[in-house]
This record gives structure tokens, C-alpha cells and sequence, in this order.
């Protein structure tokens, strides 16, 4: 996952890492996790959500690649891989919470919240956070500990103020650039789960998805 300033147009390429061969370096292939109709931007518009695939056969087992903007040159990064995949079996459920920012406490309405996703199903949710009220997160370090949730720490690309009130008024005054940045994160939980979760499910805070003749999303 990336994020561009504008329209993005160069070529990336994937250098792959092993324990006991030469590296490799394959072309990235470059999707914007965005659909014109959404909205139609100039090519100078907005923070656009990138996803780079770099292929891979089935017999390698790279431990890390970097990323590098010309097939020969010495990469300045490196990203190790992380396994998600569960060593038993896939659970069910987890439902991905969009990025929190809240100056004010509000422990009941989460807790109201949170409870409702585990009666309804839930296996495992997890939280992405700007900032939060202390009281706030300590509710969540609680569920966290007892490994009921996860919280990811999430920020603004470029030169974006991470203050509680510029945020704020970044989401309420350009509404496209704020949708932009939530697709990244729900794809980067979607592709963070995927292999340990059979569903993904995305939600806000005033959202939750009720059966209409079952109990739990468990007897569909």
C-alpha cells in the first residue's frame, strides 16, 4: 500500500530478498485504489491510495523486498514479511474499524459498540487510530491485552498536520481526499487478514449489520 501526491505514472520495481539465493527484481505492477465516478479528479488532485502487486512464483520465499524506482538501483528500503497466515484454522470474523479521532472521551459509546460486534459475531476487530482521548484508549488497551482487538497506529501522507483539530477540519472540508484515505485503510485490513479470517468486514462507529431472521452473522 502507497500513497501518491497526484496521479501517479512512474514505474516501481519489486527487489526480492532470500536466505540462500541472489535477490530478484520484478516490475511492480501499480493500481489506484480508486473509480473515476466516484470522483473525477485533475491529475494534480489529492493524496491518491496506490496498491503495488509485486508477482511472485510458487516456489519462492522471499523474506523481504524493497522497492526501488529503476530495476538496477540500490534500494534505500526494506520490508521484511510478516506471516498473517493462522497455523490452525481460519476464524470467521473480523471486522476493520476506520481511523479514530477524538479529542473527547467517549469509552461508553465504544464499549456499546464493541460489545455489539462480538454478540453479533466478531472474532477479532481492529482498530485504526489517529488520536485518541487517554480514557479512550485505555478502554481499548484493555480489549487489546485480552487479544479481542487490535490497534493500528495510522497517518497522513505529505505535509499533513497529525493534530486532533487540523485533522478535523481536513475530514470536514475536502470529503474526497478523506474517502481517499479511508480506502487505503480498508484495504490494508483487508489484505492484513486475509489469510487468518475468512471474512472482512469494514464498518464506522454508528454501523453494524444486523440479521434480519438469524441471531448472529454465525447462522447464515
Amino acid at each position: 500500500m502507497a500513497m501518491s501526491e497526484g496521479a501517479f505514472s512512474k514505474r516501481i520495481f519489486c527487489k526480492f530478498w532470500f536466505w540462500n539465493a541472489e535477490p530478484s527484481v520484478v516490475e511492480a505492477k501499480v493500481d489506484e485504489l480508486w473509480i473515476s465516478v466516484w470522483d473525477y479528479a485533475k491529475p494534480n488532485e489529492y493524496f491518491r491510495p496506490l496498491l503495488l502487486s509485486c508477482p511472485v512464483t510458487k516456489r519462492s520465499k522471499p523474506i523481504a523486498v524493497s522497492l526501488t524506482s529503476k530495476p538496477c538501483q540500490e534500494p534505500s528500503n526494506v520490508f521484511y514479511f510478516n506471516s498473517t497466515k493462522s497455523s490452525g484454522k481460519r476464524k470467521n470474523f473480523v471486522v476493520c474499524l476506520k481511523p479514530l479521532n477524538f479529542q473527547s472521551d467517549f469509552s461508553l459509546k465504544l464499549l456499546e459498540w464493541l460489545e455489539l460486534q462480538f454478540i453479533l459475531g466478531a472474532d477479532r476487530i481492529a482498530i485504526y487510530k489517529y488520536h485518541l482521548h487517554p480514557k479512550t484508549l485505555e478502554v481499548l488497551k484493555s480489549y487489546e491485552k485480552s487479544k479481542r482487538i487490535t490497534i493500528i497506529d495510522h497517518s497522513l501522507p505529505g505535509n499533513n498536520s497529525m493534530k486532533t483539530d487540523k485533522l478535523e477540519n481536513l475530514s470536514s472540508r475536502d470529503i474526497w481526499q478523506k474517502r481517499r484515505h479511508e480506502m487505503l485503510v480498508y484495504n490494508d485490513c483487508f489484505y492484513r487478514h486475509i489469510d487468518s479470517f475468512k471474512y472482512v468486514i469494514n464498518l464506522d462507529l454508528d454501523e453494524a449489520i444486523i440479521p434480519l431472521k438469524h441471531n448472529s452473522w454465525w447462522n447464515f
